[in-house]
């Protein structure tokens, strides 16, 4: 059957909420709830490297190049609500967001497909202020799990498998 080719410049959508919460290597206290993360991310397109290898007139998006992409994003995360910082990068793709019969320059080709993983880790932390005359407290999850989905728009002609 096949799906449509991802090309250059394809914007990338962040699923905002519920994220998932990265398990901790060291436990760490908790001291008021966090739990799921809302995250706000700049939309940004993917680029494609292929050199030879163009879908309708724009570059091809190769497997190894979705490790390249990342967008800034804003988050909260349960009683944290003073917003906090971070870089949001796809970390696996979907099952079906690769070719497996065609390559292109030796690679497999990156394809609409449902939805990859995105990782977002904090820079910023998100605060919580307790009650009283005491510093704000920083959010101690090191990192949140959620979905990306490629919009394609260029290309809605060429598909692959």
């Amino acid at each position: 059957m096949g799906d449509f080719c991802v090309v250059d410049q394809t914007m990338v959508l962040v699923m905002m909420a519920p994220w998932g919460v990265a398990p901790s290597p060291v436990p760490v206290p908790v001291p008021p709830p966090a739990g799921p993360a809302t995250i706000i991310a700049v939309p940004m397109p993917i680029k494609g490297s292929a050199k030879k290898v163009k879908v309708v007139g724009k570059k091809a998006v190769l497997d190894g190049d979705e490790k390249k992409w990342k967008t800034m994003a804003v988050y909260m995360s349960g009683l944290y609500v003073i917003p906090g910082m971070g870089m949001c990068k796809i970390s696996m793709l979907g099952m079906d967001q690769k070719t497996k019969t065609v390559k292109a320059e030796g690679k497999a080709m990156v394809l609409k497909g449902s939805t990859c993983v995105v990782e977002f880790k904090p820079m910023l932390k998100a605060m919580y202020q307790p009650p009283g005359p005491v510093p704000p407290q920083m959010c101690p999850l090191p990192a949140f799990y959620g979905q990306g989905k490629f919009l394609e728009l260029t290309n809605m002609k060429v598909k692959a498998t």
